[in-house]
Parts: structure tokens; sequence; C-alpha cells
């Protein structure tokens, strides 16, 4: 897993906020094509939030430390 150390010296988990932002694209993408709606960048920008709080809720501890330590949650 690719992993780095941010400000405060947390690891992170990069590899997995990029499968998440990969599968979130794909999903929108999916959903532009089969519904032919249009979806804004503040759409895009809330599905993703709501993924970073599923992955705190599944246990994630080092992703609420990180968000947590850049003063985003």
């Amino acid at each position: 897993m690719d992993r780095q150390t941010n400000l405060k010296g947390h690891k992170t988990s990069v590899q997995v906020t990029r499968n998440n932002y990969n599968h979130l694209l794909t999903t929108v993408e999916d959903m532009k094509n089969k519904y032919n709606v249009l979806i804004t960048q503040t759409d895009l920008i809330n599905m993703a939030i709501s993924e970073l709080y599923k992955d705190i809720d599944r246990g994630n501890k080092e992703l609420l430390e990180t968000l947590t330590s850049y003063n985003l949650i």
C-alpha cells in the first residue's frame, strides 16, 4: 500500500484514497451516461466527503487523525 507521512507525522493511506476517488469518478461517469444527468463539481465534492465519512465509520483511524490534523472535520 502506498503510504506517506503528513505534516504531523501521522501515516496516511494514499492508495486507499486514490482508489476511492477513482471508484467515485467511475460511479459519476456511469450515472451521467445511464441517466443523462449533469453532475456538478459540488455534487462530486459532496460525494467524496460522504465516502470519507464512510471510511471513518469503518474504523479508518488514520484517516480521521489526518483530517482532524488539517482541521478538515
